[in-house]
């Protein structure tokens, strides 16, 4: 599950998570997580002045909304102790240094959080969610390596998941992103985020509605030839029915179909020691963390 706190936390979601405990929540979530600031816990874009028009179009709120939103990080502890939750973090490594990723992993550990696994940013092989100091698989992979050892410094138990590419409902092994990130072998899990997207008349089109029914076999050779590549456990950390080329969400009673068929997926690739976890946007506006 992945959900924000934006403090005090909402009665509603501290009743759904009581009734229906669920074993780990992401925090901050999503895209979110890359222009996460924890220390002010709001939003930041430190380099938005270099960024490009598409960029600015695309993210530019994040820059409007430093120091507004905040997140509820302390919240979201509080709520992790309670329920006895697993925590996952997403920590933003286009912006702050290893030491400083030390310092938030502290941080979070004197407030009772001490996170089993850390996903270092959020799809960054997607050049919409890179900035700062990733835009490559070459630079990513050199700040990730710095900051796994300053994390595990901290803790040594803590695991580090790196993020891979997942496009058009398949997963390209032999791209640039993908291929970079099997060269290297210091992390502990790869995140991908093997969402279904299907066409926007997906109801009316038999191609669609092949697809939707499908779900089973396309998150399957996903995951296979994922795990094939990296050789690491996989974390689902997004995944859900969604219309192709948007942010829309496929909502007919046709989705719970091709969400029970992706979800079956990652229950077969977890019981083959595949996927370590999964979990899914749920407490958040229009299903996005």
């Amino acid at each position: 599950v992945a959900a924000r706190f934006s403090g005090p936390a909402d009665p509603r979601i501290l009743e759904i998570i009581e009734h229906n405990k669920p074993l780990a929540i992401r925090f901050p979530g999503g895209t979110v997580a890359n222009w996460y600031n924890w220390r002010t816990d709001s939003q930041w874009a430190p380099d938005y002045d270099s960024w490009t028009k598409e960029m600015k179009e695309k993210r530019g709120h994040f820059k409007e909304q430093e120091g507004v939103v905040k997140f509820g990080f302390l919240d979201y502890a509080k709520v992790i102790q309670k329920y006895k939750i697993e925590p996952i973090l997403v920590f933003a490594p286009a912006y702050d240094t290893p030491q400083e990723c030390a310092e938030r992993l502290k941080h979070g550990m004197s407030h009772g959080v001490r996170p089993k696994w850390v996903e270092l940013g959020n799809e960054l092989g997607y050049h919409l969610q890179r900035s700062g100091k990733v835009t490559t698989v070459e630079s990513y992979l050199a700040v990730s390596k710095e900051i796994t050892k300053a994390l595990k410094a901290v803790d040594p138990q803590v695991k580090i998941a790196l993020n891979t590419e997942n496009l058009n409902n398949d997963f390209q092994e032999d791209n640039e992103w993908s291929a970079g990130l099997a060269k290297e072998a210091f992390y502990d899990g790869m995140v991908i985020h093997p969402y279904l997207k299907l066409p926007a008349d997906y109801q009316n089109n038999r191609g669609g509605m092949r697809e939707l029914f499908g779900a089973y076999g396309v998150t399957m050779n996903v995951l296979q030839k994922c795990h094939a590549l990296y050789h690491k456990p996989i974390l689902a950390s997004e995944w859900g029915v969604m219309v192709r080329y948007s942010n829309k969400w496929v909502s007919s009673f046709l989705d719970v179909i091709g969400n029970a068929e992706i979800f079956m997926a990652f229950l077969k690739a977890w019981q083959e020691g595949k996927v370590a976890h999964a979990t899914i946007h749920m407490y958040a506006l229009n299903g996005y963390g």
